[in-house]
């Protein structure tokens, strides 16, 4: 027969299989100080498993819930649909609780067309009186900036729940030996439920309320280098979205610049495309504007891109120009 245990003597008995002496040092804290510190590492043992199974139980069932009751839908950062959803949830009451945030500088760059006012900005009313303009104290009023960081938080939207998740790394470019490096970040919309209209609804939202801030503007795209180029990623690179410019501002004949807009009004029409491609001709067109330094070649591209290819909804016609 089995010898029985003493209870008194258990926790002494588990924690020396583990932990070699631990029933020796325990005696001898208990004799000198009246204090049975075998018992309380034994609770924080029992507390510690308790705790581990309950997570490991979670994972599991969590698993099980998301492959079979959850739809989601990710968005790459090189796609402008990322851009739409993470400014969607910086103005959304979900950015206001979370607790990873990454900052921004409100002022940026000429080229972003963020030069409006402060709210408070004496700066113009310095002018008026004959001061000189301070443009640090100026900049420094504007706020800064406060988007969602690497963070994974569920929200209630249209009677739905849903979980906004942004995650990602650094990795190497194809830079000057290789040593930029890029961010490859991704956001993942994941809903309660097997479909996923309710992501579709919610990024159609966050698209129209996007453009909508976008109007009167040109987004401006550089190519990408010519690595991702070849593995069909990241071919174009979006730079700033400036002001529309108007043409009427560029110094050209009018006639010339109704050719040039009819010109290439044509040739971005879809019916064109399939013209070069039926006859497997490549579809390109190119433009020689020549001439000394500020005499108005990149304006004149800037004022096709703001009739042509601006995010405005309302296209003027040739007539208009």
């Amino acid at each position: 027969m089995m010898p029985s245990m003493d209870p008194a003597n258990l926790p002494n008995s588990v924690l020396e299989a583990f932990i070699l002496g631990c029933s020796t040092v325990s005696k001898f804290i208990l004799d000198a100080f009246g204090f049975d510190v075998s018992l309380v590492v034994f609770v924080d043992v029992l507390i510690f498993d308790f705790v581990t199974a309950l997570d490991y139980i979670y994972r599991k069932l969590w698993a099980q819930i998301h492959r079979h009751f959850t739809a989601s839908v990710t968005v790459e950062s090189h796609d402008d649909i990322f851009d739409h959803i993470v400014a969607w949830v910086s103005n959304h009451h979900v950015s206001n609780v979370a607790r990873s945030l990454r900052v921004k500088s409100s002022r940026g760059s000429t080229w972003d067309a963020k030069i409006d006012l402060a709210p408070d900005d004496t700066a113009i009313d310095d002018l008026k009186g004959g001061s000189l303009f301070n443009f640090s104290n100026w900049e420094a009023k504007f706020p800064p900036r406060f988007e969602p960081g690497e963070m994974s938080k569920w929200f209630w939207h249209k009677g739905h729940f849903l979980r906004f998740k942004r995650n990602g790394q650094a990795v190497l470019g194809d830079g000057l030996f290789r040593r930029m490096l890029r961010d490859n970040e991704r956001a993942i919309l994941t809903v309660l439920g097997r479909s996923t209209q309710p992501i579709k609804d919610l990024i159609m939202e966050a698209r129209t309320l996007y453009l909508s801030k976008e109007v009167t503007k040109t987004t401006v795209r550089r190519p990408a280098p010519k690595g991702l180029r070849q593995r069909g990623l990241h071919v174009w690179s979006k730079v700033a979205t400036p002001p529309s410019r108007s043409v009427d501002t560029v110094v050209l004949d009018r006639v010339q610049t109704k050719k040039l807009l009819a010109d290439i009004n044509e040739y971005l029409h879809p019916e064109t495309a399939r013209w070069y491609a039926n006859r497997g001709i490549p579809y390109r067109r190119g433009y020689l504007f020549y001439g000394p330094p500020g005499t108005g070649k990149t304006s004149l591209s800037l004022a096709i891109a703001g009739v042509l290819v601006s995010t405005s909804t309302a296209s003027p016609s040739l007539s208009q120009v």
